[in-house]
């Protein structure tokens, strides 16, 4: 970016908030089975178990483990222990810190980009 501070072409956009809130969210997402399992808990209307994730994405329990791991640590879900299994469901604010960005993002294109 350049370090002039004159502004030569006219931006109008302020600097994101929680932005780096936000990178850590992309990133945790950046894989396609974080992705699939983020979205399949936010459908849900009670926690999920997380004997109850390993058949629907073959998964090792370890492997499994793993990515609920790097949602939690990126803030997108929140865990309870249950006995043995942990249950997970999504963490609200920083759910809706995503929900928010997305909704800005599709909001300052003019057409959605269609893809073959």
């Amino acid at each position: 970016m350049n370090a002039n501070t004159d502004n030569c072409c006219g931006l109008t956009a302020a600097p994101l908030p929680g932005a780096e809130s936000l990178a850590r969210i992309c990133q945790a997402l950046g894989e396609s089975t974080r992705l699939q399992i983020l979205f399949l808990i936010a459908a849900q209307r009670e926690a999920v178990c997380a004997c109850d994730l390993v058949p629907l994405f073959q998964l090792s329990q370890p492997t499994l483990s793993h990515h609920l791991k790097v949602l939690k640590e990126a803030g997108l879900l929140d865990s309870a222990r249950d006995g043995r299994w942990i249950r997970y469901a999504i963490a609200p604010d920083n759910y809706r810190l995503l929900q928010q960005y997305l909704v800005r993002v599709a909001g300052s294109q003019p057409q959605p980009v269609e893809i073959d």
